[in-house]
């Protein structure tokens, strides 16, 4: 099974936040069929009536958008997260030569199994297994199912590990990724979105209240929770709160193909804009806040 890396950005540095802008923007372009120029894009802007910038604003045609990027950070343990980043690095591949996107989930990353080539060829070869395995079964012509998993312990009983056949890709390579789920129903979650709207909502709604369309893009920093889930967390945690953006918006970027499936547009919210989900290659997102 190859492991070769297209290049995944630091969740935490500046750059990171400048290309979850400039996506943002691009799905605006793709909406509108309007392109932004340099004159109409201004960075750090301040409303009249509010003590703090606004990330973005930009002009699209008649339209202007005030856009405002901030990360739920889901791993509360610094080095438990740095730990389980070293051991996705040396799984995680995206060419891996098995169809389909896969998952690999697991409750808590194994000790010292990163000093032991042994056994982590062994956790590889379970994984090109069962994905062979699941991806035989996705192309059964009479399987009705939407659900592919394998559930496993080939590294121990005291570690299960599950591969989910998350969707199929184009073409022979596929992709492998890893998440380590210790808030799997997202409980902390909804404590860290709320902190995220107090903080955010003061500085939108005072450029809401000059014509601005407001926009709040929510990064999803770590690994402990399915983005599904956390999506999921994200919709029922902000339907009951009053005077939300007009557009909410939820990244993934922990690997190289970032994922932003929108939360809120106009008056529609969660399972109603379930399709409306873009793809974006992270290393052809640019950092709008040293292009700009």
């Amino acid at each position: 099974m190859p492991i070769v890396n297209a290049r995944s950005f630091d969740q935490f540095s500046r750059e990171t936040e400048g290309r979850c802008c400039d996506a943002i923007i691009r799905i605006l372009e793709i909406r509108t069929g309007l392109l932004r120029t340099k004159s109409n894009l201004i960075t750090n802007l301040r409303a009249v009536d509010c003590l703090k910038d606004i990330d973005i604003k930009v002009i699209l045609g008649q339209e202007g958008y005030a856009i405002e990027h901030t990360r739920i950070i889901t791993s509360i343990n610094a080095d438990r997260h740095r730990y389980f980043m070293k051991f996705r690095d040396a799984i995680k591949t995206e060419y891996f030569n098995v169809p389909g996107f896969y998952i690999l989930c697991f409750n808590q990353t194994p000790k010292n199994i990163l000093r032991n080539v042994g056994l982590l060829n062994t956790l590889k070869e379970w994984i090109y297994t069962a994905a062979r395995q699941l991806h035989n079964i996705s192309k059964e012509p009479a399987c009705e199912r939407k659900h592919y998993e394998i559930t496993g312990s080939p590294i121990g009983e005291g570690f299960v590990m599950r591969l989910i056949l998350s969707y199929p890709l184009q073409g022979l390579q596929g992709m492998l990724d890893v998440r380590q789920y210790t808030d799997p129903h997202g409980v902390k979650l909804h404590t860290k979105v709320m902190k995220a709207l107090d903080d955010k909502l003061p500085k939108l709604s005072s450029h809401k209240s000059m014509g601005l369309t407001s926009v709040l893009a929510l990064e999803l920093v770590g690994s402990d929770i399915a983005f599904n889930t956390a999506y999921e967390q994200v919709v029922n945690s902000i339907s009951s709160y009053e005077k939300l953006p007009d557009e909410i918006y939820l990244i993934d970027t922990l690997t190289s193909r970032w994922v932003i499936s929108t939360v809120k547009f106009g008056d529609l919210l969660g399972k109603t804009l379930s399709h409306q989900t873009y793809e974006f290659d992270a290393s052809e997102l640019i950092d709008i806040f040293v292009s700009a």
